[in-house]
């Protein structure tokens, strides 16, 4: 359960990382700020931050756990995760911050000026990490490895370097700014798994219906399915004229 003290902790790290630059140059950032506020919270002053291990470096180590703050797709941390599992004895955590509420503000690249923010689309928050879990199904193990995810009120900053008259079609992100922490999750277990991303649905279910509950589309609504099945929290129970269904495993 969240407590005061956490959420008055990662307020005052937000506002600390945007203060201690304030004049930043647009297209001059180096580690972006949601990753640096991220690895802060979780990770106190006493710990080594960015480890070589191998090939690869580690966000954070502390005590005997890795921790992996991935603000993007899963992808990555593939061959990661496996080098982690095989060449070590660490523990791994990998945190992951879920947009609940988001402003979008626009900014021009030249003079700097930003527009009000605007309240807009969250996105699909924690089930797109459902998806990306099909890149980890081969190397994640609950006995070393977890998920902890993290709720947050999140700024967007946009630059108006796009198509069409208004520059905001396939415009680039700037920056995205963390302002509150909402909730936190940690899952270990393969039954937190299912709880946290199994929706509630009926006792047998299509893939529409799973779609209509998540926000999955296509590709991540396939993949969605896969990881589900792969870990035995559904299983198939029949078909419907062309429509596969799908039940809860009861040992989920």
């Amino acid at each position: 359960m969240l407590t005061a003290e956490e959420k008055a902790r990662f307020s005052k790290i937000c506002e600390e990382a945007w203060a201690a630059d304030p004049s930043r140059g647009i297209g001059t950032l180096g580690e972006k700020t949601l990753h640096r506020v991220l690895k802060r919270f979780f990770c106190d002053t006493e710990c080594v931050h960015e480890v070589k291990l191998g090939d690869f470096v580690a966000d954070a180590v502390v005590g005997g756990v890795i921790y992996e703050v991935q603000t993007g797709g899963f992808f990555p941390l593939k061959r990661k995760l496996l080098y982690y599992k095989e060449n070590t004895d660490y523990s791994v955590r990998i945190v992951c911050p879920v947009v609940k509420k988001k402003s979008l503000i626009w900014v021009d690249p030249e003079s700097g000026e930003m527009s009000e923010p605007r309240r807009t689309n969250a996105g699909l928050g924690k089930w797109k990490y459902l998806a990306e879990m099909i890149y980890l199904l081969p190397v994640f193990d609950f006995s070393r490895t977890s998920l902890f995810l993290v709720e947050l009120v999140v700024e967007d900053y946009k630059l108006l370097n796009g198509y069409g008259t208004d520059k905001k079609r396939r415009a680039s992100r700037y920056e995205r700014l963390p302002r509150e922490l909402l909730g936190l999750y940690e899952i270990t277990t393969r039954e937190e798994f299912a709880e946290l991303f199994l929706p509630e649905l009926p006792s047998s279910f299509s893939s529409a219906e799973f779609s209509r509950k998540t926000g999955l589309r296509r590709r991540s609504l396939s993949a969605a399915i896969k990881v589900l099945l792969a870990m035995n929290i559904i299983r198939i129970a029949g078909k419907e004229k062309n429509k596969i269904l799908y039940e809860k495993n009861p040992e989920a």
